[in-house]
């Protein structure tokens, strides 16, 4: 019983660990976008989820003539974004293939803190049901 306590414990904190990971990644490598531009949704993606759907929207955009586009990292409810809606972005300007919406970055502080919450309650809550089992 200990080991399968352990394992369940260690399991959820890895989980845990690997998203604010890759939160952290997202930040670590969006840091040098800092040029605004305006861009253009072209399409979203639906992602279906228990209690309705998100969507991820693509956003295409021009640099000195040459026309990229965007996926986002983070999903927003349906009424956030429409196709043909202009959007503003943030490009990377040594690199313009790297883009992202500027709410972005709010959203992945916000869901570090979540991420961080979540592992300490599960921290706390394992240690605990580890002691009685001892």
């Amino acid at each position: 019983m200990l080991w399968l306590a352990i394992l369940i414990l260690a399991l959820c904190v890895g989980i845990m660990a690997y998203r604010m990971i890759r939160e952290i990644c997202f930040l670590v490598t969006t840091r040098n976008c800092r040029i605004f531009t305006e861009g253009t949704v072209s399409t979203l993606s639906e992602r279906r989820q228990r209690y309705g759907s998100v969507f991820s929207p693509t956003v295409t955009y021009q640099i000195d003539g040459t026309e990229y586009l965007m996926t986002t990292h983070h999903s927003y409810s349906y009424s956030t974004y429409r196709i043909g809606e202009p959007v503003k972005l943030l490009v990377d300007e040594a690199t313009p293939t790297r883009a992202i919406l500027p709410q972005s970055r709010k959203k992945a502080l916000g869901a570090i803190a979540i991420y961080l919450v979540a592992t300490l309650f599960i921290l706390i809550l394992g240690i605990g049901t580890i002691q009685n089992i001892l």
